[in-house]
């Protein structure tokens, strides 16, 4: 088969000069089969090895790049737009918009670049024009990933008053993304005990027993007094603790975290379907948020999960956030303590990297 040929070229001449071109034929080959976890590994190793390449440009644009025609003062305004989109700088990045568009049309409007502006533009309800950008994104990337994704959100936004009215019948509560830890362990609260319930004797109990028991309060010895554990302040990268699995965004805003759990949670339903996985976030600083999924039973657990994941990640979860806003990583329920005490991200990664340097982070 061509996917068989593609991959012998591969093996055999891993540096080849084709091997970027063959790489981009071997995703076409393998969704004709169809066989799409081949074509998403070709698609990562693609867009690691050859980011500005212009296969790599041919699935994330759609028309082909043209060196000739290339605009990298346009690209670059472009670029700078959806970095003030995906930021929060929404007041910031329409004006930058509406001046870019009178120059250059929608010529380099991206389906990243259009999917997060509808989605910042349903936020605030201004759905005819997000519904504006959608349909713009579909006739315009005819074939691109985010495109069912782009029509499934319009058939949500026209059907918003419907959803909302049966929501409030039901009379539902919905709770801020901010609030999501601690409504979790409210939820995890064992039942309260009626204390003056008379309690339940045994058939072969002898004694009766006092509706109310009076407990005296025990004396405790001092040599017996334990102190509290003081709070870990070094990392300890220790396997065997629990762990989660880390989507790090860089400076990525609440609207668009929201956006992020939500897509990890639609995979893991479909994927990971007989493994409950909780996903919450905690914002570490102004620039870095992290999406927590688990806690896994140990460190190689979270890492499995996220060998798994990380290769479709950009063509099947979150096609909408480019390469640069996002990485992977694993961190233990310890060590994320002390990493929301120092708030750096960059430091804990430079100390995975160091006590696990097989692991590729």
């Amino acid at each position: 088969s061509a996917v068989a040929a593609y991959d012998e070229l591969l093996r055999r001449f891993p540096k080849a000069e084709e091997r970027e071109e063959a790489l981009f034929s071997t995703i076409y080959a393998a969704k004709k089969i169809p066989n799409q976890p081949k074509a998403d590994s070709a698609l990562l190793a693609l867009q690691q090895h050859f980011p500005q390449g212009k296969f790599t440009q041919k699935l994330t644009q759609s028309k082909p790049v043209n060196p000739a025609d290339a605009n990298p003062k346009a690209t670059a305004q472009y670029n700078q737009i959806y970095n003030e989109f995906i930021a929060g700088n929404y007041a910031v990045a329409e004006q930058l918009k509406r001046s870019a568009d009178s120059t250059y049309g929608n010529q380099f409007w991206t389906p990243q670049l259009l999917f997060i502006e509808a989605v910042y533009y349903v936020s605030q309800r201004r759905d005819s024009s997000a519904l504006k950008v959608l349909r713009d994104l579909s006739s315009l990337h005819q074939g691109h990933v985010l495109v069912p994704k782009a029509n499934a959100l319009i058939d949500v936004i026209q059907r918003r008053k419907e959803i909302e009215r049966y929501l409030t019948d039901l009379q539902i509560t919905r709770y801020n993304d901010e609030d999501t830890v601690s409504y979790i362990a409210q939820q995890l609260e064992p039942p309260k005990v009626i204390i003056n319930q008379a309690p339940i004797v045994k058939k072969d109990s002898v004694i009766a027993v006092a509706p109310t028991i009076k407990v005296e309060p025990v004396a405790i010895k001092k040599d017996t007094i334990t102190i509290g554990k003081p709070a870990e302040t070094t990392y300890t990268f220790n396997l065997a603790n629990p762990h989660y699995a880390v989507v790090w965004l860089k400076k990525v805003d609440g609207v668009f975290v929201n956006e992020t759990k939500n897509s990890f949670t639609r995979y893991n339903r479909e994927k990971f379907y007989n493994q409950p996985l909780a996903i919450t976030n905690n914002k570490i600083n102004d620039s870095a948020t992290l999406v927590l999924i688990g806690p896994f039973n140990d460190g190689l657990a979270a890492s499995e999960y996220i060998n798994k994941i990380k290769p479709v990640a950009a063509s099947r979860i979150i096609p909408w956030l480019q390469g640069d806003k996002y990485s992977f990583i694993v961190i233990s329920t310890n060590d994320l303590q002390v990493l929301v005490t120092k708030k750096d991200v960059e430091a804990y990664l430079q100390g995975l990297r160091k006590a696990r340097p097989e692991a590729n982070w």
